[in-house]
């Protein structure tokens, strides 16, 4: 994060190494891809096509469009973000921040690394803001669990993504769980 022309920006890397080479397909471009039978599959889920991301049906795209199925790991990336955005606060993991890079020559798939975090961690809050809210046990709670969304949902609702964790009711998500968890190390921050 940082400060450009008097806005908080996020400032990464470009991480295509070639950008001649290489594309960038986010999932929204992806998932709009034709695929036979989809929607079929889709109309069954009860969306009116809000601004929430289906989790529903994000998942049956990723298992039936043939992009997806060129790069099997991609889901378990999905959750793995789901988990890490959950706790650093990200509640902007929309489905045009996420995705593939092609290689535009040999249409290669490989997994893009994470980016556009800079809705995390209470981004658009004062210091002193922040100060009184580590202050008050309630706050805190309120603030970093309670109150929490993610651009996710189901039903056309958005979720509580510590919620949807502790309810342990999707698989991939509790895998993702296991995978990250032990990864954090918070006494190095």
């Amino acid at each position: 994060l940082g400060i450009r022309d008097g806005k908080l920006v996020v400032a990464c890397k470009d991480f295509r190494s070639d950008a001649i080479k290489y594309r960038l397909d986010d999932y929204d471009s992806i998932s709009n891809i034709y695929v036979e039978g989809l929607d079929e599959k889709l109309s069954e889920l009860s969306s009116s096509r809000s601004h929430v991301v289906d989790l529903d049906e994000l998942m049956i795209v990723m298992q039936d469009n043939p992009v997806f199925k060129k790069c099997p790991r991609l889901k378990d990336r999905f959750w793995d973000m789901f988990v890490v955005d959950a706790l650093i606060g990200n509640n902007d993991r929309n489905n045009g921040n996420w995705g593939i890079l092609v290689h535009t020559q040999t249409k290669e798939i490989a997994i893009a690394p994470v980016f556009d975090n800079g809705a995390s961690f209470n981004h658009n809050s004062s210091d002193e803001k922040i100060e009184r809210i580590l202050k008050d046990p309630q706050s805190f709670r309120m603030s970093a669990y309670d109150s929490r969304r993610c651009a996710f949902g189901l039903a056309d609702r958005a979720i509580n993504p510590f919620l949807y964790i502790e309810q342990m009711e999707n698989a991939d998500c509790n895998q993702a769980v296991r995978r990250v968890v032990p990864r954090i190390c918070l006494s190095a921050l």
